[in-house]
Parts: C-alpha cells; sequence; structure tokens
C-alpha cells in the first residue's frame, strides 16, 4: 500500500519534482542553444556542441555531476544527434 502512494507522483516529494523540472529545463536550453541557428551549418553547429561539452568540462571541475549529466543528456537528445554533419 505505502508503495502505491509513492507511485502515484510526487505529491509527497516536491524536492524531487523540482530537481527534476530543473535538470529538464536546463537540458533544454543547452539543446536549444545547439539548435538555435537558422541556417544549420555543420561549423557553426560543431561550436555550439564544443560549447556544451566544455561546459560539461567545468561542471565536472567543479565536482558538479548533475551539471555534467545536463549536458551529456542534452548531446543525446535525438535532435542534437542527428546532426551527424556537425559531430564529424
Amino acid at each position: 500500500v505505502e508503495l502505491h502512494k509513492i507511485s502515484k507522483g510526487f505529491s509527497n516529494s516536491p524536492n524531487v519534482q523540482l530537481a527534476t523540472s530543473f535538470f529538464n529545463r536546463a537540458c533544454q536550453f543547452l539543446v536549444s542553444q545547439v539548435l538555435r541557428e537558422k541556417t544549420y551549418d555543420a561549423a557553426t553547429v560543431a561550436a555550439s556542441i564544443a560549447a556544451v561539452v566544455s561546459i560539461g568540462h567545468h561542471c565536472k571541475a567543479l565536482n558538479n555531476f548533475d551539471g555534467v549529466m545536463i549536458c551529456v543528456a542534452a548531446l543525446n537528445t535525438s535532435s542534437v544527434a542527428r546532426l551527424t554533419d556537425a559531430w564529424a
């Protein structure tokens, strides 16, 4: 019975809900920064991807592993991963 209450939602854990919401919004922000250009030439997108990787390195240096995972999740989204010309 206890497990049923937990699995119904985040009503008993608002901090988990806020942390998840922040993670998703930060990930979406990084994806939007990679995809913000109107023309998708490979060099511009590659520079944006390199910036996200650089942010991830800075987060790792600060032991901010949540930030590292946000960067990894943003780069692993289907909309960014499909940009194969920029990854080369």
